[in-house]
């Protein structure tokens, strides 16, 4: 008798520690979920500018700040459970209150949805043209001069006609950059 009170109590032990695990589970989920669910809406868009190189850390806790998301530990989870890790991108981002951790995504990783004028005054030179557009969250410095640097004229021969050979660099293409607002 003193052997099946023995089986029948470990049965009942592992049909309670089960039923815990189970309710454990079911808490962790809805705790989850409740995450993904987006704050209360505010009609009013918000600005939040993702500056180049900027981690998922840093962009989750710029959106908290904001109220855009509820917690940045769910957004960096969801960020690399959908496998968007570093393909978040940078600039100006207008983003409305209420939507989801999904659209947020969504969002950040096909690129800035706002528009932002660039004024290049007249007689700017490549390099402060680079540095007008880091300023403006759009890109690095570096990557504007190597861009312009790399420029084949490809679709405009007739550029290179009015390029000093002498010149390399992204100085060759010095005056080519109209002063306007684009």
């Amino acid at each position: 008798m003193a052997g099946n009170a023995g089986k029948r109590f470990i049965r009942e032990m592992r049909a309670v520690a089960l039923i815990l695990a189970a309710l454990v589970a079911a808490m962790t989920s809805v705790a989850f979920f409740e995450l993904l669910i987006p704050p209360p809406a505010d009609s009013t868009p918000k600005v939040v500018n993702i500056s180049p190189g900027a981690s998922t850390a840093a962009i989750a806790s710029e959106l908290k700040r904001q109220g855009l998301v509820k917690s940045a530990s769910a957004f960096k989870l969801y960020v690399r459970f959908r496998g968007k890790e570093g393909q978040l991108g940078a600039g100006p981002y207008s983003i409305c209150p209420g939507l989801s951790l999904g659209e947020i995504v969504g969002l950040l990783s096909r690129g800035s949805n706002r528009a932002v004028d660039i004024t290049i005054p007249e007689g700017s030179t490549v390099r402060q043209v680079a540095a007008l557009l880091e300023k403006k969250g759009l890109l690095r410095q570096e990557e504007f001069i190597e861009a312009v640097s790399r420029f084949d004229f490809g679709g405009f021969p007739q550029i290179r006609d009015f390029i000093d050979e002498g010149v390399s660099g992204p100085e060759r293409l010095q005056g080519f950059l109209f002063p306007d607002t684009y």
